[in-house]
């Protein structure tokens, strides 16, 4: 079942392409979560870390906590990380191997 719509962004919005994660590795067997994103679902793999592609159409392993600190790879705007996604990333940050 595909995720519900929304009301999208322009490409000229994204003023930091290559700082903004479009998708990233998860271990749910399906391509989308419903309901919302558990840490453990977050991919630990590559040595603590995940992939994560980018608007740019990178993809760069990183920990999870470096997501969102110093910079908030998570939002278009770069806003300040909410504590909801910081304690999200610990979380999942800890349960790496």
């Amino acid at each position: 079942t595909p995720m519900p719509s929304n009301s999208g962004r322009a490409l000229s919005e994204i003023v930091y392409s290559s700082e903004l994660i479009l998708v990233t590795e998860s271990n749910y067997p399906y391509s989308e979560i419903p309901g919302g994103f558990e840490p453990d679902l977050m991919y630990a793999g590559h040595t603590g870390m995940a992939d994560f592609g980018f608007s740019d159409g990178h993809v760069k392993s990183l920990k999870p906590n470096a997501t969102a600190l110093p910079t908030n790879l998570w939002t278009i705007d770069q806003s300040a990380a909410s504590n909801v996604l910081i304690a999200f990333l610990d979380v999942a940050q800890k349960s790496y191997k």
